[in-house]
C-alpha cells in the first residue's frame, strides 16, 4: 500500500501518500503543510489578517484593498467560475450562508422569512465585486460595492491549496504522489508498477460505512478530482436537514442531487466547478462544461431510486461498483 501521512488543517483532514516503499516521505510532509497553512493564512473567511477579512471589512467604503497576487489569482477564476455559472457558484455567498446558520451564524428554528432573504440577496452579487490588477505595486487590489457584502473562497481555496502543494512537490523533483485535501485530491504518477495512475473510489453517501463506493476513477498526470455533496455539513431547520450548498440565486438550499464529482486538469478547477454543477443541476450543466474542455463528472440523483449520471467525458474512465451497475445513465 501506498505510504500516507495525515494532519488536521482548515478544519479538516489533509493526506499526503507516496509510493510503496516511499522514504522521503518525513521531508516532503512539511512543505505540503506549509503550502496549506500559507494558503489559509491569505484566505480564510475567519482569520482577520486574511486578504479575505481585510476586503471584507472595507466592503462598501469605496477604498481597495491591496492583495497577494496569488489572492487575485483565485478570486479572478472563482470570478470566471460565476460568471460561467449564471451566479451559480459565487464567491459573495457567506451573507447567504450566514442566514442559514453556516459561516458563524445562528441556526433559526424556521426558515428565513421572506424580508431577511431579500435583503440578503442584495448582498450576493459576483457582479458588485471589483478586481483590479497593474503592472505597478501593489498589482492587485479588491473592492466590494455594497456594505455587508463579504467575500467567502470556501468552495475553492481548498482546491487552490492542493494546486499549489502539487507545484511545490514537482520543484522537489517528487514524480509520484497524491496530495488530498478534504476530498480535493491532485495525483502524478501510479503508486504502484503495471497502474496508469492513482485510482480513487468514489464514496457512496448512502451507506456509512467505509468502503462503500459509487465507483472508481483514475488519476492521471496532473488530473484533479473534487466532490460537493449535501450529506456531510448541515442544519437542521423546522425538522428538516438543510445542506450547506446554498444556490446563491434563490437563497434556497440546493435540490435535486446528492452528490457530484467533478475530474478535471486542476484541483481549484475541481473544487469550483462541483459546486457550480451541484446547484445547476445535470440539465444545465453545458454551458459550464463547455467552457473547460476536458472535464467530466458523476452526479448522483436525490430521485427514489437515486440515479448515477455520467458525463461523455468520463466514459470510459467511470468504473461503477458493482450494486449501481444497473442504475448508471452514461
Amino acid at each position: 500500500a501506498p505510504v500516507t501521512a495525515r494532519w488536521p488543517v482548515m478544519s479538516t483532514v489533509a493526506e499526503l501518500s507516496l509510493p510503496v516503499g516511499a522514504t522521503n516521505l518525513p521531508r516532503l510532509q512539511p512543505i505540503v503543510a506549509g503550502c496549506f497553512d500559507a494558503v489559509e493564512n491569505r484566505l480564510s473567511f475567519f482569520r482577520e489578517t486574511s486578504d479575505i477579512a481585510r476586503i471584507n471589512r472595507q466592503a462598501g467604503t469605496g477604498i481597495p484593498v491591496a492583495v497577494a497576487a496569488g489572492t487575485a489569482d483565485v478570486l479572478a477564476q472563482a470570478l470566471s467560475v460565476a460568471r460561467e455559472s449564471g451566479g451559480a457558484f459565487d464567491p459573495t455567498v457567506a451573507p447567504l450562508m450566514r442566514l442559514w446558520g453556516f459561516r458563524g451564524g445562528v441556526t433559526n428554528l424556521a426558515r428565513p422569512a421572506h424580508e431577511a432573504l431579500g435583503g440578503t440577496l442584495a448582498l450576493v452579487d459576483w457582479r458588485q465585486v471589483t478586481l483590479v490588477v497593474t503592472a505597478a505595486p501593489p498589482h492587485a487590489a479588491v473592492h466590494l460595492a455594497r456594505p455587508g457584502m463579504e467575500l467567502d473562497l470556501g468552495g475553492i481555496a481548498k482546491g487552490y491549496a492542493v494546486d499549489q502543494a502539487y507545484d511545490a512537490l514537482l520543484r522537489e523533483g517528487c514524480s509520484v504522489f497524491l496530495v488530498n485535501l478534504a476530498g480535493n485530491m491532485r495525483g502524478r504518477g501510479a503508486p504502484a508498477a503495471g497502474r496508469r495512475g492513482w485510482r480513487i473510489g468514489i464514496r457512496d453517501p448512502l451507506q456509512v460505512q467505509a468502503g462503500a463506493w459509487l465507483g472508481t476513477l483514475t488519476l492521471e498526470d496532473g488530473e484533479a478530482l473534487a466532490t460537493s455533496g449535501n450529506y456531510e455539513r448541515f442544519v437542521v431547520v423546522e425538522g428538516e436537514r438543510v445542506p450547506h450548498i446554498i444556490d446563491p440565486r434563490d437563497g434556497q438550499p440546493a435540490r435535486g442531487l446528492i452528490s457530484v464529482t467533478v475530474l478535471a486538469g486542476s484541483a481549484l478547477e475541481a473544487d469550483a466547478l462541483s459546486t457550480a454543477l451541484f446547484v445547476l443541476g445535470v440539465d444545465q450543466r453545458r454551458t459550464v462544461l463547455r467552457a473547460h474542455p476536458g472535464c467530466g463528472a458523476v452526479y448522483l440523483t436525490d430521485t427514489r431510486p437515486p440515479r448515477l449520471r455520467v458525463t461523455p467525458e468520463l466514459h470510459g474512465r467511470f468504473r461503477p461498483a458493482p450494486g449501481w451497475k444497473t442504475a448508471v445513465e452514461w
